[in-house]
């Protein structure tokens, strides 16, 4: 079995990689998500934001959740990372039930310096209790559709989540500051 943790913003995160598993887990505090409202952007704008009006919009503690009808919406997505840019948020989650996955994503944070990310945990923590409620399940298959993407595996566990995928090692050893 092979470790590692790093902290971060909220918490300490370890990554497991268990003996003769392809697969990394980590497990992560569930983000809360609430029905979006609070930072005055009605769902209109986001047909100028991202070029399509989504289903729902929902805000988590750090950024907004947007649902699309389609996986095709969510691959097709060319954001107007400007205007996204100017959103009261870190970043900007686009999601759709799956067509070979039970839910797909995109995100999206040119606030903080990332245009898209290729694959973003912390937005699984978001995504993965939304749609193990909507779906109906706790196990979930997740696919980010950016342009490099992602193929995750999600577990709601109530106050957290659980989150396994591939993951390539780039870089090995110890920082002190």
């Amino acid at each position: 079995m092979g470790a590692c943790a790093f902290p971060c913003l909220l918490a300490s995160i370890a990554f497991i990689r268990l003996s003769g598993s392809p697969l990394f887990f980590a497990d992560l505090l569930r983000a809360l998500v609430n029905v979006f409202a609070a930072k005055g952007v009605r769902i209109v704008a986001f047909r100028e934001i991202i070029g399509d009006l989504p289903l729902k919009v929902f805000n988590s503690e750090a950024d907004v959740l947007a649902v699309l009808e389609s996986e095709q919406s969510v691959r097709d997505l060319k954001p107007n990372l400007t205007a996204l840019a100017g959103l009261d948020c870190h970043g900007l989650i686009v999601t759709a039930k799956g067509e070979m996955a039970d839910f797909v994503s995109r995100f999206f944070a040119p606030a903080v310096g990332v245009p898209e990310d290729p694959v973003t945990g912390s937005a699984h923590c978001v995504m993965g209790p939304y749609w193990a409620d909507i779906l109906k399940k706790d196990n979930l298959h997740a696919l980010q559709v950016s342009e490099r993407g992602g193929e995750l595996f999600c577990r709601d566990l109530g106050k957290r989540v659980s989150i396994a995928g591939k993951a390539a090692l780039y870089l090995e050893g110890t920082i002190s500051i």
